[in-house]
């Protein structure tokens, strides 16, 4: 069974956790800690084909190999508190570094300009061509993903994003120079870049700020290296070998970001924000729907997978 890969499916309206996910997913993000998690979701999950077969589960994938014990419950207690008894809460893991040029349906991914927050990859969708044919793939995320933060534009640029706002984005205006440069997005963002390279540098700095760390340097600048006990060698090349890989990702990881390695795609179409009412109703209350989408034209060196594992 392990080697059965997991299904995912959309909440069915019959699911408590689909009415109350709102402030659920509120009190989440208030009480956990966030660093190091980049989505934060509730589906069905399983190994079944059928959508009833796969109980619901709360999804969480972070960034960073770690103990996520605690978080987990906590993130149980708080669903119990709130009587939502879920089978499963679900936490995978990612590395930054491993993913690589590898794209996966619930990534963080943000507007090239937002530097400092990030939203979520939805899905990868084949859409062909109605002119040649061919199918493409897309990326398909929140409209309020793409929309670059307006502190950051001209004048000129904030009337451009309201026209998109209200209006959408057509495909035949997407290749425009106006979309490119205002509508790109990152993969891997650059806050978790930024966070990234804090823990990296924190790391090669507990090395080197390390008391027999110095110890054994001063001594390898003396040529004293004989005097070293086979143990305190050991101790010392491990030392050496962990500051070396420590190193070399962070210049993986910059080098990255200055050759723009970092850019997923650009907006191929969407929707603005657009409100709509789906009779969607529970307890004689009315619940209005925001269905904002865009699809992304991916860069060609991506991998993109609608695998979570």
């Amino acid at each position: 069974m392990a080697f059965i890969p997991t299904n995912t499916y959309p909440l069915l309206h019959t699911d408590d956790v689909f009415w109350n996910w709102e402030p659920l997913l509120q009190e989440l993000l208030a009480q956990l800690d966030l660093k190091s998690i980049i989505f934060i979701g509730c589906y069905r999950r399983g190994t079944s084909t059928t959508v009833l077969d796969c109980p619901p589960t709360l999804l969480i994938i972070v960034n960073r190999k770690k103990d996520w014990t605690a978080t987990c419950e906590k993130v149980i207690s708080i669903l119990k508190r709130r009587r939502l008894q879920m089978p499963a809460v679900e936490i995978v893991k990612i590395g930054f570094l491993e993913a690589n040029d590898r794209t996966m349906a619930g990534d963080s991914i943000a507007s090239s300009r937002n530097h400092y927050g990030s939203g979520t990859l939805g899905c990868f969708l084949k859409l062909r061509s109605p002119s040649s044919d061919d199918w493409r793939t897309f990326a398909l995320t929140c409209w309020h993903v793409v929309v670059p933060p307006f502190v950051s534009l001209s004048n000129d640029d904030q009337k451009l994003i309201k026209n998109w706002n209200e209006n959408g984005v057509s495909a035949s205006i997407a290749k425009t120079d106006d979309v490119r440069r205002l509508l790109s997005l990152d993969h891997v963002t650059r806050l978790a870049y930024q966070e990234e390279v804090g823990e990296i540098e924190e790391a090669i700095q507990d090395i080197k700020d390390g008391r027999m760390f110095k110890i054994f340097k001063d001594l390898e600048v003396g040529d004293a290296l004989e005097l070293f006990t086979p143990q305190q060698r050991q101790r010392y090349d491990r030392h050496e070998s962990e500051l070396k890989k420590h190193e070399e990702n962070l210049r993986i990881l910059h080098e990255r970001f200055q050759n723009d390695d970092q850019v997923l795609g650009t907006v191929f179409s969407g929707s603005g924000f657009k409100y709509k009412d789906l009779n969607l109703t529970k307890d004689g209350i009315k619940y209005f729907t925001s269905p904002d989408w865009a699809l992304v034209h991916l860069s060609s060196c991506r991998q993109p997978s609608n695998d979570f594992d």
